[in-house]
């Protein structure tokens, strides 16, 4: 009897080790350069976003991220955020009921102090996120530190299709940013309209995008891409854009191009290593 309960006990520790290696092993790999991030020349140049699933097709952990340069040390265009792309730098996220824990963690070997973003993402019954909370913490003397903390609102049609949010970044300053698409249901532009003291509108950014071509747009069906701010524009779109311009006010302009890898069905491989990313 005894090496019956022996026998069965070792048989569930090798089937719980197979199911929990299963968690583990459904890998997407992307090339952040399909982006578009403004990064800085001195960044990591891996350029690789590893996304990591369990058995349900949730993504558990991001590896590959950005870090904004602060602008007083930003020598190549002090309009835009510069960004560093460092594959040590990852998100680890937790499924809670109705709603989705990201934290970025930025380990002290990329920068001195270490740091972390906690993001808060509440769906609603059909999955779709419709509130963002942020919040920056930094390590000061051993001791967390929140250094910002904002809210984003999400807002879609009847279709399911993202029209615009809302971001919450003060009490007297208010982002409205609106999502415009074309006849194919392609991203045609974004504008970001900021209220002072619930007041005066401005419209302070515009993106464009453009030369779409005519292949399915393999992000648009990926699972969980829309959880980071970084891959949600391109998710957005029937095709795929190949083209890219921000516009700040009394900034100069971002231009960025693109050419894409494209396999025998036709469809651009995101996580090649041969994206052509041309940027000014």
């Amino acid at each position: 009897m005894k090496l019956f309960i022996i026998i069965c006990s070792f048989i569930g520790l090798i089937y719980s080790c197979k199911k929990d290696k299963k968690n583990i092993d459904f890998i997407t790999t992307l090339n952040s350069r399909c982006f578009e991030l403004y990064l800085s020349p001195i960044s990591n140049d891996t350029n690789r976003i590893i996304l990591f699933r369990n058995n349900s097709n949730n993504i558990i952990k991001r590896s590959g991220g950005t870090m904004p340069i602060p602008y007083s040390t930003n020598t190549y265009n002090t309009c835009f955020e510069l960004n560093i792309f460092d594959n040590r730098i990852y998100d680890s996220l937790v499924y809670l009921q109705n709603s989705i824990k990201i934290i970025k963690i930025i380990p002290n070997s990329v920068i001195t102090t270490l740091a972390h973003n906690e993001s808060t993402l509440y769906l609603d019954a059909n999955n779709r996120v419709i509130k963002r909370i942020n919040i920056t913490i930094e390590l000061v003397k051993n001791i967390d530190v929140i250094r910002s903390r904002d809210s984003i609102e999400y807002f879609y049609d009847k279709n399911g299709t993202l029209t615009y949010t809302i971001i919450n970044a003060t009490p007297s300053i208010i982002d409205s940013t609106v999502y415009y698409y074309n006849v194919k249901n392609n991203l045609d532009s974004i504008v970001v309209y900021s209220l002072w003291e619930h007041t005066y509108k401005s419209i302070v950014e515009v993106e464009l995008f453009s030369d779409y071509d005519n292949a399915p747009n393999p992000l648009k069906s990926l699972s969980g891409i829309i959880l980071f701010k970084e891959t949600l524009n391109r998710s957005l779109s029937t095709n795929n854009y190949k083209k890219y311009v921000r516009k700040i006010n009394g900034c100069s302009t971002i231009n960025i191009q693109w050419s894409f890898d494209y396999n025998t069905s036709g469809i651009p491989d995101f996580s090649s290593k041969n994206i052509n990313y041309v940027s000014n």
